[in-house]
């Protein structure tokens, strides 16, 4: 096979594998449902709320200035009741919304001096990866197109510096 012809072929083979890997990554979201929680937020305090939700969801709220809303997961939830710290990403807004998957707990922060009540509504979706089983073929051209690579590599060398295999040089 040309030199040519066979670089041109592994990088087929190379971007098509990257368009599989590609399309095997591509998720799909179902909408599954909405909530709406009444949350009684205490004056001047945190107010933690348990969620029996599973897949994507995304919290929006009524929030208002001196109310902020977290949505916290295994690790970050783990983490408040440690240290009380909060992630970065939160409602203090109306309008704003925050994504989490899987979260288990939602934190309202409040620095009113009177109890609040705050209404969350949450969107769940679930999440789909249809085409997920495009992995294994471009698994398989990858593999394919870098031994190509390294096939014209070894004979690029071997015709530019002379090399020979040790066995015929000893027979000469």
């Amino acid at each position: 096979m040309r030199a040519e012809i066979r670089m041109a072929f592994s990088f087929v083979l190379l971007l098509s594998s990257v368009g599989l890997a590609i399309l095997a990554a591509t998720p799909e979201f179902e909408f599954v449902g909405r909530e709406e929680l009444l949350v009684n937020v205490r004056p001047m305090n945190d107010t933690l709320v348990e969620l029996d939700v599973k897949g994507v969801v995304v919290a929006t709220c009524n929030a208002t200035w001196g109310i902020e809303l977290y949505l916290l997961s295994d690790l970050e939830l783990e983490r408040y009741r440690t240290w009380g710290s909060l992630p970065h990403d939160k409602v203090d807004e109306v309008g704003e919304s925050v994504t989490r998957r899987d979260p288990v707990a939602l934190v309202v922060r409040s620095e009113f001096w009177k109890p609040v009540v705050l209404v969350v509504e949450l969107e769940i979706y679930r999440q789909h990866m249809p085409y997920a089983l495009l992995s294994i073929p471009a698994y398989a051209l990858s593999i394919g197109g870098v031994g190509l690579l390294f096939y014209g590599l070894f004979e690029f060398l071997k015709s530019k510096y002379g090399y020979e295999e040790v066995g015929e040089e000893e027979n000469a």
